[in-house]
């Protein structure tokens, strides 16, 4: 293998961070709704009393994840402190850590039976929600400023270079055809056109996530009569066309989330530092609050 080819690999695999597989779209949605519709099974069920927080499966339940919450302790302490680098790659801790984040909030919510009790569960309950809260919010502005929620942290430079790979690799499958180059150049004018401030940001990028989506099933429309025209010249068979429009698409895809992360980028930086802060300060409300409730329970 020529050092040529080694590079073409390299760049392709750098663009790929920009590509999420169908398990990565829809796995936390799938998730999500998953457990909403269990919590909202366990909110209609409360008045029956199928769980209590005082004894059997409901007393477990308690326990188990106030251990759970512990134990989300071990990722920032694997990743700030060099004793701890020796315990497994940072990628599993925080794996676990979003699970155990999700898991143990749906079983503290089936422990209380979802009913308020003594004020130092109330306040354990509150402190856990503001968690969960934060949680959920810091989960999506991690995935705005890495490659996805599982990839590395992504850097401004980087996303240029991805972009500008996706483009000339664009060029050569489908040569960039005018009306492909258009709406390319009106949906980067749009995203790059810079907001007046943090309020009219936040609603803006709604519509630049919509306008995303939007662009990129125009773009496979336009993309589909000039694949097949190359497809007829060149005399590819069905299977190539196939092939050649879908490798088309990727690179549209990339290359569109590439401008949307270029787009939003610094602010979300500077509003995840700052999310970090809060975010220690709600779950050191929760392991004081909660290593109460657990005291008082078991003396009184």
């Amino acid at each position: 293998m020529s050092i040529n080819d080694v590079a073409e690999q390299q760049q392709k695999a750098d663009i790929n961070k920009l590509h999420l597989s169908p398990f990565e779209q829809f796995a936390a949605p799938f998730v999500s709704v998953a457990l909403s519709l269990f919590l909202l099974w366990g909110w209609q069920q409360r008045d029956e009393y199928l769980i209590t927080a005082e004894w059997g499966l409901g007393y477990w339940l308690g326990l188990v994840a106030g251990v759970f919450f512990l134990l989300i302790f071990i990722y920032p302490v694997r990743k700030k402190f060099k004793f701890m680098r020796s315990t497994g790659a940072i990628k599993i801790w925080f794996n676990l850590h979003m699970f155990i984040g999700v898991i143990a909030p749906v079983m503290i919510a089936f422990h209380c039976n979802f009913s308020l009790g003594a004020t130092n569960s109330n306040v354990a309950l509150y402190s856990m929600l503001f968690v969960v809260a934060s949680g959920v919010a810091g989960r999506y502005i991690y995935a705005q400023i890495h490659y996805g929620l599982f990839g590395t942290h992504a850097r401004i430079e980087e996303l240029m270079d991805i972009s500008h790979e996706a483009r000339k690799m664009l060029e050569q499958t489908s040569g960039l055809a005018p009306t492909i180059q258009n709406k390319i150049k009106e949906f980067e004018e749009y995203v790059m056109k810079p907001s007046a401030g943090a309020l009219s940001f936040i609603p803006r990028k709604i519509f630049i996530g919509i306008s995303t989506w939007l662009t990129y099933f125009s773009l496979r429309r336009r993309l589909r009569p000039i694949i097949a025209t190359q497809a007829r010249l060149s005399g590819w068979d069905k299977k190539q066309e196939k092939k050649q429009f879908k490798e088309s698409c990727k690179l549209v895809d990339i290359l569109l989330r590439a401008i949307r992360k270029m787009a939003v980028y610094t602010f979300y930086e500077k509003l995840f530092h700052n999310w970090h802060k809060i975010h220690v300060v709600f779950f050191s409300m929760l392991l004081i609050t909660g290593l109460i409730h657990v005291a008082a329970v078991h003396m009184y």
